[in-house]
């Protein structure tokens, strides 16, 4: 859908606009312009059948499971397509309404049947456009909404309910900003309910207090709607410190997706964050966060020269496991330039010197993958398998030993070196994973051998 309408204009940055132009397409110019159909001068027009999709959508939130059901009964539909075409002054409204959900099924490819005679929105996107748009109808058009009811009402009642906040993120977009600004700052302000999460989420405390943040990530992703953010400049400076705030004071409190959610918001949505990244890669007392800071600095201010030697300066330095680990990345990634005299030599001295597996396992998989003829590397490797002090403490943890034996294996097989160490591998290795690899290994050089 975005292709095609990216063949007659540049595609709107508004995503509310972006959802009006496609349904736009496929309720009208699908069947005048690409299918060249006549349609009859009373039909239904595009915009009577944008208005009952949002009397669907709204009908569908209000159901016993609002949004996540995406579900209405055939009766239902046609009852609320038939009252409106009656509203509107058609002839023959029924008969029309149950033409209209074939169309809207088959050729519009807006609808479609669920079963057990039901009927849902082909893709939710439309669902969540269609229920925004139609609470902004009724708080802007009808006024039968009011703010306060707006507030209270949709937002108060639903924001704990990540099946609305598409929506919500949507009506956001679409009313005056000052208003919207007030709702970012009522979001700001809540509190999960904490009796409903400790009887329907009895996993733990630490569930409990990731959950009770969805309030700040969401009314980050509704201040990101707003185009004009001139008037609520306060509200979005108290927003992005809220945002810092839990970061800095993480302290193993919220769980690693939330702190990767609350970063993404803050480099994503707020500009010139990079002087508070760079304060959280140095100096925060959280491995992880100094892990992700680093990435998000380097997904979104890589272009910058300046950033590009702080960063090498910083990657020199790295003590940490978390910074460590985030260097190797962040130099694969993002740095390509003078590799072989940058950064084999960090990936080897990494390998050598760090105290984390992970960390060693990981510098050890990008030489072999990029450096595994440069010079010095097979002899590099054979150390590391002679000597690595990796000791297994789960079953799920990567034997660094195992992967530099493997890239040996992969281009220096012929090496007698690599043979014999192979060969005292299955044997002496410490750890069973990787004597039991090594006596596969070698039964089948054996097999090929014989069979040659």
């Amino acid at each position: 859908m975005m292709a095609i309408l990216n063949r007659r204009q540049e595609l709107p940055r508004d995503r509310a606009d972006l959802y009006d132009q496609a349904s736009r397409v496929l309720l009208y110019h699908w069947d005048v312009d690409h299918k060249r159909l006549q349609l009859p001068l009373d039909a239904i027009g595009r915009r009577e059948k944008q208005e009952m999709l949002r009397l669907i959508a709204y009908e569908m939130q209000a159901g016993e499971d609002g949004l996540k059901g995406n579900l209405i009964s055939a009766e239902r539909l046609t009852r609320i397509l038939t009252d409106y075409l009656i509203n509107q002054g058609f002839s023959e409204p029924r008969e029309k309404a149950s033409r209209l959900i074939q169309q809207l099924r088959e050729r519009n490819f807006i609808l479609c049947y669920r079963g057990a005679d039901t009927y849902g929105f082909m893709h939710r996107t439309f669902l969540e456009y269609f229920c925004a748009v139609e609470i902004v109808h009724r708080f802007e058009k009808q006024r039968t909404l009011t703010f306060e009811k707006l507030r209270d009402d949709i937002f108060g009642q639903h924001w704990q309910d990540d099946t609305w906040h598409e929506s919500l993120r949507l009506v956001c977009g679409m009313i005056e900003p000052l208003l919207a600004g007030k709702l970012v700052e009522y979001l700001m302000h809540q509190e999960i309910e904490r009796s409903h999460f400790l009887e329907q989420k009895p996993w733990g405390q630490m569930r409990l207090k990731s959950e009770a943040l969805c309030n700040l990530l969401l009314a980050a992703d509704c201040m990101s709607e707003i185009n004009h953010v001139i008037g609520v400049i306060d509200i979005r400076s108290r927003l992005l410190s809220a945002l810092q705030h839990e970061v800095e004071n993480w302290e193993m409190r919220l769980s690693w997706i939330l702190c990767e959610e609350l970063l993404s918001r803050i480099t994503t949505y707020f500009d010139d964050t990079l002087p508070w990244l760079k304060t959280q890669a140095e100096n925060n007392t959280s491995s992880f966060i100094q892990y992700t800071a680093v990435m998000e600095i380097a997904k979104h201010y890589s272009f910058n020269e300046e950033t590009k030697y702080w960063f090498k300066d910083w990657a020199k330095n790295a003590e940490d496991w978390g910074a460590q680990a985030a260097a190797v990345e962040v130099l694969d990634k993002f740095y390509y330039e003078d590799e072989e005299t940058e950064l084999l030599p960090f990936l080897m001295q990494l390998v050598r010197d760090s105290d984390d597996w992970g960390v060693r396992n990981i510098a050890a998989k990008l030489i072999r993958t990029k450096f595994i003829h440069s010079k010095g590397v097979c002899a590099f490797l054979l150390n590391v398998v002679a000597s690595d002090p990796f000791i297994r403490i789960h079953p799920e943890q990567d034997n660094p030993r195992k992967t530099a034996l493997a890239a040996l294996l992969s281009h220096y097989n012929h090496e007698s070196e690599v043979l014999e160490l192979l060969s005292d591998r299955a044997t002496n290795d410490p750890d069973p994973q990787l004597r039991e690899w090594a006596q596969k290994q070698l039964q089948q050089m054996e097999n090929r051998g014989g069979s040659s």
